[in-house]
């Protein structure tokens, strides 16, 4: 079967298939929840996990996981050019699993979804596939698809894996002192005990390897090989996941949930078309270095996130000399150049500048300044792979020239160089244009005045401000920042207060001034609206390979060039429609979209956004056509660099049809680059925008009782 093009409810027989109740769905969705999201839990409750049937002597239905899973093995290499990306060797694991006693892919499946770790056997319990799971395990180690503790030949997984009373009878038996020694030390000390501890057969690591085996029991692992095959068909069944939903690494617990969540009706997805002419991976090998180069891209992003920066160091260097690698065979290259920017993402080198680009980072935070730049002019003399990040990277070359480097005529040369590439847009921009300006200005740097007229004028005018105050609640405790007291909570004579953030204290200061309908929604109010308005165009038929999955919640060129290239006339159109209607055909529209898709998954559509349509309707009559075509034209044609930014506030009175965007600062926060163009883009419109700052005071009654 060819699935290059087909309606996404062909996919309706996957969909549907062991349609469940809403009581047993529940269970199974806490139950696959357990196992996906905590899956570093030692036990898993199995209750409500297979679908009651009316007649007992029918064979009960298969559990929703396992077809989940078959699902995904079906719809994958059903497609030919996604069943040739694996080779007979792939495929005879795939053949070997299906062919297995249900009981075995069961279990199978369970420790798939879970973290990729050694389980011991005694606390794997799942009674829907047998009370004793050890003949099960067995057959799978006879089909090669589990490793047992024989295999566990380092002491140092071994120990890691064992429970703290474990470890201390352990270092007991080595006679080892473990009073107040935790856990790492006590793992520590037993490793060094390993080393200076000498037998007839070498160092003593083998007697406490087989020590610490035999009381950690019987284990067993997924054996790497066939799960790294079907690791590869759950990243080919839904790759949009890869970049944005699915937690690397994971196995692809990310999918099966989605079906998941279908199956039980509690996602639902759009209508389109899957038209997928193009072939992402060439051959077998482009999709293993893809996977390569993700799994590295997750463990350099796993050492940054601990502050791990020398790991995080060498990480890079690893990714960095495969990539070289690569650049050396053209054919790559010339692949990857022929496919759209927006598949390209999906390709090893693509992932690889991106792994370079955190180096940057990497050696910002070991003060490498100069290896820094270095590494960004690399990056920047490349014009394949993440050009959308040009902008973030001159900014950061001109930063670390001219701070830390001390060059400021360097800064400034980078700075024209990054002005005149057409990938760096929007804020990235301005603020290239903002540090020239200030360079050129500057006392320090008297041989740089007479460059300024090189320089573009700076686009921006002077921005409205207003100024409120607000009582700040005194509270000195992490992850609480400019918290406020409402205004009609505070006396002096009370100290029941009610605390709210300053977006919310400044809802009620507009209340006050008559906009009594207000939203603290950024940018997802403005896409909501476009999304309502343009559903049928973001969805449309026609574009190639933007749709490749039936679970997608926007096309996959949503945030490149080329989504409104692809749908330039279409947009255009439904633009003007938009410029010229009158306010009842507005809100006719907005209520006729919201009928028709209301509740389902569409990514920038916030269906909890509004109260209601009408809560939405009154809004769009306040702003009208014409300005919400300006607003709408702005975010589709570069999506990519235009969506944030946009205000905090917006604002509105459906009385005196009047409505305002607001950008709320409180103490000590200042405007960005990508926040004043979004302002200065609103007023050119003719909206009323504006910056509040809001000015701190203090509540000195609470300050004194809280010390």
């Amino acid at each position: 079967e060819d699935t290059s093009s087909m309606d996404s409810s062909t996919f309706d027989t996957y969909k549907s298939q062991s349609s469940v109740t809403e009581e047993d769905a529940s269970n199974q969705s806490e139950d696959f929840m357990d196992s996906s999201m905590n899956s570093s839990n030692n036990t898993s409750s199995a209750e409500g996990e297979t679908v009651p049937v009316e007649n007992s002597s029918e064979r009960p239905r298969v559990p929703y996981y396992l077809q989940n899973f078959n699902t995904v093995l079906t719809s994958v290499l059903e497609n030919e050019d996604d069943r040739s990306l694996f080779n007979e060797e792939d495929m005879n694991y795939v053949e070997a699993f299906r062919t297995m006693d249900e009981a075995a892919q069961k279990l199978y499946v369970r420790l798939f979804q879970r973290k990729f770790a050694w389980h011991r056997q005694g606390k794997l319990q799942y009674p829907e596939i047998a009370e004793d799971l050890s003949t099960v395990c067995q057959g799978l180690v006879r089909e090669g698809f589990l490793q047992t503790e024989k295999d566990l030949t380092d002491l140092t997984e071994v120990l890691q894996h064992l429970s703290a009373p474990d470890l201390k009878t352990l270092a007991k038996s080595l006679h080892i002192p473990t009073t107040s020694l935790p856990r790492t030390q006590m793992v520590q000390a037993i490793l060094n005990h390993g080393k200076v501890q000498r037998t007839i057969f070498g160092d003593g690591s083998a007697m406490i390897l087989k020590r610490a085996r035999k009381l950690l029991g019987s284990c067993v692992r997924l054996t790497k090989q066939p799960r790294a095959v079907f690791t590869r068909v759950l990243l080919l069944f839904n790759l949009s996941s890869s970049t944005e939903e699915e937690e690397r690494g994971s196995g692809g617990q990310q999918q099966l949930q989605t079906i998941l969540m279908v199956k039980m009706g509690k996602v639902t997805y759009p209508d389109f078309t899957i038209y997928r002419p193009t072939r992402i991976f060439n051959t077998r090998e482009d999709l293993l270095r893809y996977e390569q180069a993700m799994q590295l891209e997750n463990d350099i992003t796993v050492a940054m996130e601990t502050n791990k920066f020398q790991p995080a160091h060498q990480l890079h260097m690893s990714a960095a000399e495969i990539f070289s690698s690569i650049q050396q065979d053209p054919e790559i290259a010339r692949y990857d150049a022929s496919l759209p920017p927006f598949l390209r993402c999906f390709t090893a080198s693509w992932v690889y500048t991106g792994i370079l680009s955190r180096g940057v980072e990497v050696y910002e935070k070991l003060r490498q300044y100069r290896e820094a730049v270095d590494l960004l002019n690399s990056l920047l003399s490349g014009n394949l792979y993440c050009t959308d990040s040009h902008g973030r990277w001159y900014e950061r070359l001109a930063l670390n020239l001219e701070s830390h480097l001390k060059q400021p005529e360097q800064a400034l040369q980078a700075i024209l160089r990054g002005l005149a590439d057409p990938q760096v847009r929007s804020g990235h921009r301005l603020a290239l244009m903002i540090r020239a300006h200030r360079l050129c200005d500057s006392n320090n740097n008297p041989r740089l005045r007479t460059r300024k007229t090189e320089l573009p004028p700076l686009p921006l005018k002077d921005l409205p401000k207003v100024t409120i105050t607000g009582r700040v609640y005194p509270v000195n405790q992490p992850g609480y920042k400019n918290v406020f007291i409402t205004t009609d909570s505070y006396t002096e004579d009370s100290q029941d207060v009610t605390i709210c953030s300053v977006e919310e204290l400044s809802l009620a200061h507009y209340r006050e001034l008559g906009y009594e309908e207000g939203i603290h929604g950024e940018g997802g109010t403005y896409w909501t609206l476009c999304l309502l308005l343009l559903w049928d165009i973001v969805f449309m038929d026609g574009v190639a390979d933007v749709f490749r999955s039936p679970y997608q919640s926007c096309p996959l060129d949503r945030y490149s060039d080329n989504f409104y290239s692809s749908r330039k006339a279409a947009i255009d159109r439904r633009l003007e429609e938009i410029r010229q209607a009158d306010i009842q055909t507005l809100q006719d529209w907005v209520s006729e979209s919201w009928s028709a898709h209301n509740g389902q998954a569409c990514a920038g559509l916030n269906w909890d956004r509004f109260n209601s349509v009408e809560h939405a309707q009154g809004l769009a009559a306040c702003m009208g056509g014409q300005f919400l075509a300006g607003v709408f034209a702005r975010l589709l044609r570069d999506a990519r660099h235009c969506r944030s930014g946009l205000p905090d506030l917006t604002v509105w009175s459906t009385v005196s049809r009047k409505f305002k965007v607001v950008e709320v600062k409180g103490p000590g926060d200042r405007l960005s680059q990508k926040q004043m163009l979004w302002l200065d883009y609103f007023l050119s419109l003719g909206a009323q925008a504006e910056v509040c700052h809001v000015v701190a005071t203090g509540a000195k009654k609470l300050q004194k009782s809280s010390k």
